[in-house]
């Protein structure tokens, strides 16, 4: 029994120990480096990446010979504490920017390939469907682009080649590159449209909320009809939504250049 123990605690230091080394790796690590970095016979590393691979921690990339974090693996980054802390500090924000700004307002984290609302404050007269526990798609929300935006090329790659881009609306975006384009504008402008994508006659914008190292650990967003949300208001709405953004993360003092 107590060697048996001693085996599962071993396997499960050098499991945490491949998800350490693939996380600090910028481009992956084949097989052969897990095995000579970490002192692991190869048959033993290929057990647990084949393991860890099943359950999404690790991806195998494109070329075949490289592996990474898998998102499921980032998203412990923020984890169940994180989602609390950042709901309990954007909680004080959210009726002050309704009520500035007249939207509803609501906080997101990326949760299981979804967007996950953990904060909201609809205000008077912002009669529109979010609330705490609510989830969405990514491809085709404001919050959910954020996210995206802020994911490591090769988690991006991972979601893209694991997930159909579902049509709610037929604003939808129907193909991986009209995606990639968008989210490659949402990293220079840090911030996202949802243009009637999600449901007809709803416009969402959201902007990043980054982390130490700016990572983004989640998104602030507001939503209204169309009619409230237009293109020569959107600039100011972006704008109110940055300083309360830097104000939930501990009185952000500038935003990052870039997102990439």
């Amino acid at each position: 029994m107590v060697a048996s123990s001693s085996a599962r605690s071993a396997s499960i230091e050098r499991a945490m120990a491949i998800l350490e080394l693939l996380d600090a790796s910028v481009h992956g690590c084949t097989l052969f480096q897990i095995s000579q970095r970490l002192h692991i016979p190869r048959s033993t590393a290929h057990v647990l990446i084949v393991t860890l691979q099943r359950l999404g921690y690790v991806q195998q990339m494109t070329n075949g010979h490289l592996f990474s974090l898998g998102v499921k693996a980032q998203i412990l980054g923020i984890g169940p504490a994180g989602c609390l802390q950042l709901g309990d500090k954007a909680r004080p924000h959210l009726a002050p920017l309704t009520e500035t700004i007249g939207l509803a307002s609501y906080v997101a984290v990326l949760d299981r390939h979804q967007a996950l609302y953990i904060e909201c404050c609809g205000g008077a007269g912002t009669q529109v469907d979010v609330y705490p526990g609510k989830r969405a798609n990514l491809h085709c929300t404001a919050a959910g682009k954020v996210m995206l935006a802020g994911l490591r090329k090769y988690a991006l790659e991972e979601f893209l080649n694991n997930h159909a881009l579902m049509r709610h609306t037929s604003k939808t975006l129907k193909t991986a590159e009209e995606l990639c384009a968008k989210l490659e504008c949402i990293r220079k402008e840090h911030y996202a449209l949802d243009d009637e994508e999600q449901a007809l006659g709803v416009r969402c914008l959201a902007v990043p909320l980054f982390d130490p190292l700016h990572g983004v650990v989640g998104a602030l967003g507001v939503t209204g009809a169309i009619s409230r949300i237009r293109e020569e208001n959107i600039a100011f709405l972006v704008k109110r939504m940055k300083k309360a953004a830097e104000e939930i993360i501990s009185g952000r003092a500038a935003w990052p250049q870039s997102m990439s």
